[in-house]
Parts: C-alpha cells; sequence; structure tokens
C-alpha cells in the first residue's frame, strides 16, 4: 500500500524536519518506509513525501501506527496510519468429488469451480504429478 503525505511549512522561517512511524500501543511493529525522512523546508514550501506499506508476513492481520513528523524548535504533527491486510483466498466447490466408474485409456471430464473470495488477482496451479496444488 502506498499513498503521499504532504509537508508544509506555514511559517516565515525555515523549518529543518524528520518523520518517522511510531506503532500504537499494543501494536506489532511494520515498519512503514518513507520516501524521504528529514530535510529542510522554505517558508511557504512543501514537500511530498511517498509512505509505504508491505506486509512481511501472516497472520499480519492489520496496522495500526502514528507518522510523526518533528520540526527542530517547533512543534510535533501527528497522522494515524492504518492498514488491513488481506491475502488471496479461494474455495473449491466441492471437498469430495466422485470420478464414478472409470475405464483405462478412456477419458472423462468433471467440472471443480474455484472461487476466489477476495479481490485481488490468484493464479493456482494443478500439478498432477504431486496430485496436490500450489498456490502463487
Amino acid at each position: 500500500a502506498r499513498t503521499t503525505l504532504t509537508l508544509k511549512n506555514t511559517s516565515q522561517v525555515p523549518a529543518e524536519w524528520a518523520i518517522r512511524d511510531e506503532p500504537m500501543a499494543g501494536e506489532e511493529s511494520h515498519p512503514l518506509t518513507f520516501s524521504v525522512t528529514s530535510g529542510k523546508l522554505q517558508p511557504f514550501a512543501e514537500v511530498p513525501v511517498e509512505v509505504s506499506f508491505t506486509p512481511c508476513c501472516f497472520p499480519c492481520k492489520s496496522l495500526r501506527s502514528s507518522i510523526v513528523c518533528e520540526v527542530k524548535d517547533g512543534q510535533r504533527s501527528y497522522v494515524t496510519a492504518r492498514a488491513d491486510v488481506v491475502k488471496p483466498r479461494c474455495k473449491l466447490s466441492q471437498v469430495e468429488f466422485d470420478l464414478g466408474v472409470s475405464y483405462i485409456d478412456v477419458p472423462s471430464t468433471h467440472i471443480l469451480m474455484l472461487t476466489n473470495l477476495t479481490r485481488l488477482p490468484v493464479q493456482y496451479k494443478w500439478d498432477p504429478t504431486t496430485l496436490l496444488g500450489s498456490w502463487h
């Protein structure tokens, strides 16, 4: 996930600033990354800062953090950052499948439906050599 924050110096003097994330109490640390973490803004100038979050593992289900912008000899500003983490999920139309009577060297066709339960793109590969599916 990615978004852009715009930092603006509303004063008449240059401002030295630094930005970081601070996980909320009781939350696991899932670091946010910033395109730039500090700098100096001239009076009334602004700078865009791209903020990215890449979930590193499951069962990470959400992100709750504060983005802190500190200004030298000035005030701190806080922005709440949150994200819900979703992983691709699919299901088969049946958990058991009766192939009926089968004959040697006579192909038969049967249909199973694979349903994507999320809005994420999912790729599935059936590997007939292992008789197990694998997720990609």
